[in-house]
């Protein structure tokens, strides 16, 4: 039983889960992007392309004497700027803006993208209404587990790698490099395996309703069944992403570089767009495969069957 009004297409019958291998997600995942298009276009240009936009303006508001020194940061005689700081502040809280939207607008991106993914693995495809009023009522939830499984793998890295910085700053000896580099390693190794780990928490919030360090566990709970073939699905699906992502901005940015060189504003706003557009490929193919991912995970651990899936899609629709 649905909502009044909630645009849901019928679901079919009911058949079971199988086994994902790891061309199997990729491949679904490439095919659900394909066929709900429209519902993950309509999702990424409600909650990610406007705070881009906002930032995009944000950029063409700076004093265009100010370019050249952002593009070229590493100038060993930047030149003199005289820029009214008066000039600097609406730009700056626009870009503030930005961001702070952009951050609430990735969140609601990936809770609707998961019930647009989740929904068609199991044979029912929600409508752009639905999935939007779904992001947004999860919002809290999303935003908060994807903070928190994103600083604690940075306060990990920071915490293993300072011991070898601090060794370098005052010894400054062969073993204090070799020890920073040790523990480099280590301290890479360290947050990727927690990013890793945590990579199912935003399903897991959404679908079982339970939050913050509760999801986190939960996720690795069932990361761990499975952690070295999640860890391939997750990093290949990452690297997919950035190739394709690339093939689409790297062409636009080598030419807008070259004719708009002498109007740094412009160019920057080019390559600003084109990173914006390439995001209705790269996000819904990565939030797919995360939900696949975790509908996997819980069809080996647990028998999720479809129809249980859609109960908890209309449940939490509610």
């Amino acid at each position: 039983m649905t909502e009044p009004g909630v645009d849901v297409t019928p679901a079919p019958e009911d058949t079971s889960f199988k086994p994902l291998g790891f061309g199997d997600i990729l491949e679904r995942a490439f095919k659900i992007c394909w066929q709900n298009k429209k519902a993950f276009a309509t999702v990424i240009g409600v909650f990610v392309i406007p705070p881009n936009i906002l930032f995009v303006i944000a950029l063409a508001l700076l004093p265009p004497e100010l370019f050249p020194a952002m593009n070229n940061p590493l100038l060993r005689d930047p030149p003199a700027l005289d820029i009214d700081p008066e000039a600097l502040v609406g730009p700056a809280l626009m870009g503030f803006a930005a961001l702070v939207l952009a951050m609430i607008g990735w969140a609601a991106a990936n809770g609707a993208g998961y019930f647009v993914a989740a929904g068609a693995h199991a044979g029912e495809h929600l409508g752009p209404k639905v999935v939007l009023k779904a992001g947004l009522r999860k919002l809290h939830s999303v935003l908060w587990i994807l903070i928190l499984s994103g600083l604690l793998p940075f306060l990990t890295f920071a915490l293993v790698f300072a011991p070898g910085l601090v060794a370098v700053i005052i010894v400054q000896d062969l073993s204090s490099f070799l020890l920073l580099f040790v523990m480099t390693v280590l301290a890479v190794g360290a947050s990727v395996a927690l990013w890793i780990l945590f990579s199912l928490s935003v399903p897991t919030v959404i679908a079982e309703k339970i939050k913050g360090t509760t999801a986190l566990r939960r996720s690795s709970r069932l990361v761990k069944r499975n952690f070295w073939w999640t860890a391939g699905v997750v990093l290949a699906s990452s690297v997919a992403g950035w190739i394709i992502g690339s093939l689409i901005t790297a062409p636009v940015a080598i030419g807008s570089m070259s004719a708009f060189s002498d109007m740094p504003a412009l160019d920057l706003s080019v390559r600003t767009t084109v990173n914006m557009l390439s995001i209705f490929i790269t996000l819904p193919f990565q939030v797919t495969v995360i939900a696949l991912l975790y509908i996997d995970a819980r069809f080996k651990d647990e028998v999720l069957t479809p129809e249980q899936l859609r109960t908890e899609l209309h449940n939490s629709l509610r």
